[in-house]
């Protein structure tokens, strides 16, 4: 679904009227569904999906990435660099090594591509110099 968001009952959908627009929702029949509209321009949209097979640059987690977006939340942030190994020892107490490393392999790939590093840490500008 292109910019658009699946509800599936009458309490999400309830929900995201409050959530989302802002207004107590009144009882009304549900449809099935509520679409959204995109929160990019359709050429925002075509670039994304054209340049990494995805239509949205929102990435729904799937739950075997649960740990390592935690994770990730934690390392990225120096303030929270304490929180990493009770956050591992918690969440990771009952898994073996490969799933461990596999978590870790996510995790270093993520904070090692350009793109994010480059989010994450910008480099100082020049003087004189803009960025864009």
């Amino acid at each position: 679904m292109k910019g658009g968001v699946e509800v599936a009952d009458e309490q999400t959908a309830q929900r995201y009227q409050k959530e989302l627009f802002n207004v107590t929702p009144e009882p009304s029949t549900f449809r099935g569904h509520l679409v959204l509209e995109p929160c990019q321009k359709r050429s925002v949209l075509e670039a994304q999906e054209q340049r990494t097979g995805r239509p949205c640059p929102y990435v729904a987690l799937e739950p075997e990435n649960e740990v390592a977006a935690g994770l990730l939340s934690l390392v990225t942030q120096e303030r929270f660099a304490p929180l990493v190994s009770p956050y591992l020892d918690i969440t990771m107490w009952a898994e073996g090594p490969e799933r461990k490393a596999e978590v870790m392999q996510r995790v270093t790939r993520v904070v090692s591509h350009p793109e994010i590093q480059e989010l994450l840490w910008p480099k100082p500008q020049e003087k004189g110099k803009r960025r864009g």
